[in-house]
């Protein structure tokens, strides 16, 4: 495993449930971290002790893939690029952003809509099998579309960053492939002319299913984004806003130098150009359809930004990489949706010992 930068008591690999439930039962006393081939642990908090990390990795089956229900069910430590080149074959995708290991992507849920109109994690999930801390094994949610399972508790998993439960089989929603799309990405130009071919896009009835402003080191600003659904849509689309075909611009963006920290954070999407704003000169920001954004940062600039985000719309962020003293560094979180956090976590683990 790569990126782990706090204290490791032990590691551990299991290749199936039964393993799985028999560590847990006997590793009670432990502090345990759940992960897959443990490849973002840098991107999550750093436990406040030392850990037995237990990797999924080695669970990597398709349980049941059915083309015509438009459902699937995987092991958490399967690969996001293995599933997508098997529902290829079909003509299918699993509509939301995110890589590695589908257990990670689920237990990270990073992403929010990168569009108005796209889908997140939360969407797609529809169930999944899971193991307790005790070893207790459980099923909640369902495997189809059309079910009515009782409470979503399966919807906690998404996030939860593997401090509730280990999550060994997904029961996930997919949509067939679009019949043609264009991958975009403009020209750098300045701000406010970037920031209403943004709004424009984001407002089209059928907005693209992928949306990203980007900020650049010199201050100018460009778009990328992915446009999905009948030719002719397509078509117009590029034509009215003279798009062209370009490199995908994701959301994410790899580090720029050991000195910076990843800020991920959120903004109402009208406040965008306030964000744009406070940024410190040559920062280069990314941002979703919905506001999300993620932006490196020296230390310093962090703290002066998370200070202002509060007193804009919707404004709030996380330190998301960074030193593990500094990871997961919080604007003010609601008091009444953090105990709820609390209860939750002390409902599915009593013991606290899941880092």
């Amino acid at each position: 495993m790569s990126g782990i930068d706090f204290a490791v008591a032990g590691r551990t690999e299991v290749r199936d449930t039964a393993e799985l439930v028999e560590f847990l039962r006997d590793a009670r006393p432990r502090a345990v971290r759940l992960a897959g081939r443990g490849e973002h642990q840098d991107r999550v908090p750093a436990p406040p002790q030392p850990v037995w990390l237990v990797g999924l990795a080695a669970m990597q089956g398709i349980v049941r893939l059915d083309p015509g229900d438009l459902t699937c069910s995987v092991e958490a430590g399967l690969p996001r690029a293995v599933l997508d080149a098997e529902l290829a074959k079909y003509g299918l995708v699993l509509p939301c952003p995110g890589d590695g290991t589908l257990g990670g992507l689920f237990a990270r849920g990073e992403h929010a809509p990168l569009s108005p109109t796209a889908l997140t994690a939360r969407n797609v999930l529809l169930g999944l099998d899971g193991v307790r801390r005790d070893g207790t094994t459980f099923k909640v949610g369902a495997r189809v579309v059309k079910s009515v399972a009782g409470f979503d508790v399966h919807r906690a998993f998404v996030g939860s960053r593997g401090r509730l439960f280990a999550a060994t089989t997904l029961h996930l929603k997919l949509r067939p492939a679009p019949r043609a799309e264009l991958v975009f990405c403009t020209e750098a130009t300045e701000p406010t002319a970037a920031l209403a071919v943004w709004r424009e896009l984001r407002a089209l009835p059928t907005a693209p299913s992928e949306l990203v402003l980007e900020r650049c080191a010199d201050g100018s600003c460009r778009i990328g984004g992915r446009i999905e659904g009948a030719a002719a849509h397509v078509r117009a689309v590029q034509s009215h806003f003279a798009l062209h075909e370009g490199p995908p611009l994701p959301l994410d963006q790899p580090r720029r130098d050991a000195d910076v920290e990843l800020l991920d954070g959120l903004v109402q999407p009208s406040a965008l150009g306030q964000l744009l704003e406070r940024l410190p000169p040559r920062a280069v920001l990314r941002a979703s359809g919905s506001g999300q954004f993620l932006t490196w940062l020296a230390p310093r600039e962090v703290d002066a930004l998370m200070l202002q985000l509060p007193g804009l719309p919707g404004g709030c962020a996380e330190i998301r990489c960074g030193p593990a003293a500094r990871r997961g560094r919080t604007t003010p979180v609601d008091p009444v949706a953090a105990e709820l956090a609390h209860a939750v976590r002390r409902e599915l683990d009593p013991s606290g010992s899941l880092q």
